[in-house]
């Protein structure tokens, strides 16, 4: 699972995908949290928004292939 958090979130604190992170690990779900710079919540700005789906792209053909 992937988990990605805008460094400027101000809605959802960073401290969450630690959690969900280790609640996954405990369960023995692959995971990885990637912080966006600059990104906030709906990962605004553009570039934040590009970075952002450039990440989920690459982790998925990673992943996926």
């Amino acid at each position: 699972m992937l988990l990605i958090w805008g460094s400027r979130d101000g809605e959802v604190v960073f401290e969450n995908a630690e959690r969900y992170a280790a609640v996954l690990s405990q369960a023995r779900v692959p995971n990885k949290i990637v912080t966006i710079d600059g990104g906030d919540h709906d990962f605004a700005p553009a570039g934040a928004r590009a970075k952002m789906t450039a990440t989920v792209a690459e982790w998925m053909r990673q992943t996926l292939a």
